[in-house]
């Protein structure tokens, strides 16, 4: 083989060595950049806040809100048990440890101090209210005293050891059987609280109710509509805005109307509601007048309540009777309450109607939704009215069976 071709083999296995780390390197895939792990469960805290849980991460920290202020913390598994006193448990998913999501809300129907695990079930533990008297002999007192003395202030006695399947121990309350996961639609033994719940401040509540009817006799059809948005303030105040009634029949001869609207403030407990308002008001001329409306509710405002609104409307230089309306709403089962309304006047109206609400979502503070439906009768007077030649005019009534439908946000 001649010198040349010796060289030319040479220069070509030369270039196949160079070129074969490209031509590997363009058939193996490029590796992917590693994606950032999420936060291990080890890496995670959590501490309490007025209305928060704060979720501690090695990166920041970040706030879940729960709808009250707890006083202990408890973790068991995938669930963080947060206790809220009176507000009962609140409940939150550590699915993603880092992002725990609310879940619900058990109210207890006691004083809630603290939450824990034994004999494979979860606890709350109810603070225990007792009286003695203070006539006791002298070692009474004294052995009281040294009892009292064992838990200082703002600390509690030792959790009790649960056996698995032993009975509740007095002042306890089990929140979870093994076996059973929590459900937002279990029943719940909310006791008194489910006729007197506690009043929640600081939300908005956005309601409307349309009660739609045939009118008997001709043909058409007509309704009467409540709106209302009102302030619950974080002290004993509420400031609504409300319509109550708006009244409409479209006939095939003319149409009808009933307004009554007021801009309301007052007292808002969680017992009682006393408020005045101002506002306008149609009559039985269907003429609109200054209204002044005096409201008040006994009981509380998701719980079992008797309320009443009556208005007085200023016409020919004197006050006239404006109206009056009423609810009666009674707890059922958790989340029901039976409902019945009727009122009216010489404004123009008269409604009855029975029915239920039920709460959609939420624990009845800020983010819950509540629906109702019910049935009853509607009737609006002066609706329309027929006039002869002379310009006399019949004023007519029309009225019928009514189907309703509501709704409440609250914010």
């Amino acid at each position: 083989m001649s010198t040349a071709g010796v060289r030319i083999r040479a220069l070509l296995f030369a270039g196949l060595l160079l070129a074969a780390p490209a031509t590997i390197a363009a058939q193996v895939p490029p590796v992917p950049a590693p994606t950032p792990a999420p936060a291990a469960a080890s890496d995670v805290s959590y501490a309490l806040a007025p209305g928060v849980v704060r979720v501690l991460l090695p990166g920041g920290v970040q706030e879940v809100p729960i709808g009250c202020d707890g006083v202990a913390l408890h973790r068991d598994g995938a669930r963080l048990y947060v206790a809220c006193g009176l507000r009962g448990v609140v409940v939150l998913s550590l699915a993603d440890p880092a992002a725990p999501t609310l879940i619900e809300r058990r109210e207890i129907g006691g004083d809630v101090v603290g939450v824990f695990s034994g004999g494979g079930r979860v606890w709350a533990q109810i603070a225990r209210i007792e009286a003695q008297p203070i006539d006791m002999p002298t070692d009474a007192l004294n052995t009281g005293a040294q009892n009292t003395a064992a838990y200082p202030a703002n600390t509690l006695p030792p959790l009790p050891t649960v056996p698995s399947g032993a009975p509740t121990p007095p002042g306890y309350a089990e929140l979870a059987p093994p076996g059973r996961a929590v459900d937002d639609q279990a029943p719940r033994s909310r006791g008194f609280s489910r006729l007197m719940p506690e009043r929640i401040g600081g939300i908005w509540r956005i309601a409307t109710n349309a009660d739609l009817f045939l009118p008997i006799g001709t043909i058409g059809v007509g309704g009467l509509v409540d709106a209302q948005v009102s302030r619950h303030f974080d002290g004993p105040f509420v400031l609504r805005a409300q319509i109550s009634p708006l009244g409409f029949a479209i006939l095939d001869e003319g149409g009808g109307r009933a307004f009554v609207a007021h801009l309301v403030f007052g007292l808002d407990t969680q017992f009682l509601e006393l408020a005045l308002g101002i506002g306008s008001s149609t009559t039985e001329s269907t003429d609109v007048a200054f209204s002044t409306l005096m409201s008040l509710r006994i009981g509380a405002l998701d719980g079992l309540h008797l309320a009443f609104q009556t208005n007085v409307f200023v016409l020919n230089s004197g006050f006239e009777f404006g109206g009056l309306n009423g609810v009666v709403q009674v707890p059922l089962i958790d989340r029901w309450w039976l409902i019945t309304r009727a009122g009216g006047g010489p404004a123009g109206y008269v409604f009855g109607d029975i029915g239920v609400r039920y709460r959609v979502s939420g624990d009845g503070g800020a983010g819950s939704f509540f629906i109702q439906g019910v049935i009853g009768g509607v009737a609006l007077f002066g609706s329309s009215a027929s006039c002869d030649a002379s310009g006399f005019c019949e004023s007519r009534n029309s009225g019928g069976p009514a189907l309703g439908i509501g709704a409440e946000w609250r914010l």
